[in-house]
């Protein structure tokens, strides 16, 4: 599907990519005449060939202490993040955009928050560091998701964060730009070209690529720009504790277990806390890892009661340990299986740049 603001490829959207044997030709020959002097290698493809995951990451492999970067869907299974790992695809540009569900209706993008959150948790778990943006001010976005971005946060504190909060752009050629009237946009374009070209606003507007919305009645603008601040500090408080740029400890939230039983290590608040978990609540968690699951789903598959289950989840979720939207919710605790690999450093200062809000399609 097209995404709504998404003006890349305006001339067709017809697909085209590299055959899966040069590709695997091309990594070859570049990393013998440039890996011992280039470390990071950036694909240009507006996405990721998905027979790549299949036909050629699993036969290539980068030099160590090389990186390569490709923009992807933020749909990938676990196994299929575990292949880029191996290969040295540790930088990654996911069409994440939100972790509202409705907001990414709105944009068709074909997944929901809870693939997102799933995302995240895949990159920790296989060490590649995905750089996004939080995009808000979307036709029909509700004050409810900015309020509730605000108190998912810090559950999500151990999760790569995003670049920052930025209200969407209206490009040429989107959904957005060519059915304006059906979204009720009243497109103009960006006033730096006003003093950019010395021309008549109808010749901008024919020159121009980026746009903003001038229908300043809008509810859905207008709770944008309550909201915006709150969420640029939000954004940036997250990528302070995932950091840990405040001196504190890093953001961290895993599942250890030992003979004794298991606890909860937490330390998104800067300091180290303890939550004591019994078999019944790791259960849940580990049922809960991967996707967006109901009560009813959750008491069948880990052999308990309903109202057993909903007390330990009202528990569980009061310690912010899982994600909850509408009547589904995952767990947001990094598992013991494969542990989470340390994360190069050096990449890590992506999540701090501003990216073009351009996104994958």
């Amino acid at each position: 599907a097209h995404c709504t603001f998404c003006g890349l490829n305006g001339g067709t959207m017809a697909y085209r990519g590299m055959p899966s044997g040069q590709a695997i030709q091309l990594f070859e020959e570049m990393f013998t005449r440039y890996g011992d002097r280039c470390k990071r290698f950036d694909a240009v493809d507006n996405i990721m060939p998905r027979e790549f995951l299949t036909e050629v990451f699993p036969h290539v492999k980068a030099p160590d202490g090389v990186s390569l970067f490709y923009e992807v869907k933020a749909d990938l299974k676990d196994r299929e993040m575990k292949t880029l790992s191996a290969a040295g695809v540790t930088l990654i540009q996911p069409g994440i955009e939100s972790l509202n569900s409705g907001t990414l209706r709105l944009m068709k993008k074909g997944v929901t928050s809870f693939q997102n959150v799933r995302f995240l948790k895949n990159c920790l778990q296989y060490g590649i560091v995905p750089v996004w943006n939080l995009l808000i001010g979307f036709p029909g976005e509700k004050e409810d998701v900015y309020q509730k971005y605000v108190a998912d946060m810090p559950l999500l504190y151990h999760l790569s964060p995003p670049a920052g909060a930025y209200p969407v752009r209206f490009d040429r050629y989107s959904p957005y730009f060519t059915r304006a009237d059906e979204y009720g946009l009243k497109l103009s374009p960006y006033d730096f070209y006003r003093y950019v070209y010395p021309f008549p606003e109808e010749s901008l507007v024919n020159l121009a690529y980026f746009f903003e919305d001038r229908n300043y009645a809008s509810e859905y603008l207008s709770k944008m720009v309550l909201w915006r601040d709150s969420l640029g500090k939000g954004t940036a408080s997250w990528v302070e504790r995932f950091n840990g740029f405040d001196g504190r400890l890093k953001a961290s939230l895993t599942l250890d277990q030992n003979g004794a039983g298991a606890v909860v290590r937490d330390t998104r608040s800067g300091e180290a806390v303890f939550h004591a978990v019994d078999d019944l609540d790791t259960r849940i968690l580990r049922h809960i890892d991967a996707n967006g699951w109901g009560l009813a789903e959750i008491a069948g598959a880990v052999g308990s009661d309903a109202q057993s289950v909903a007390g330990r989840l009202e528990r569980l979720r009061s310690l912010g340990l899982i994600f909850v939207e509408g009547e589904r919710m995952i767990s947001v605790v990094m598992m013991p299986l494969d542990p989470a690999r340390e994360v190069d450093a050096t990449l890590l200062t992506a999540v701090k740049k501003p990216l073009p809000i351009v996104a994958s399609v």
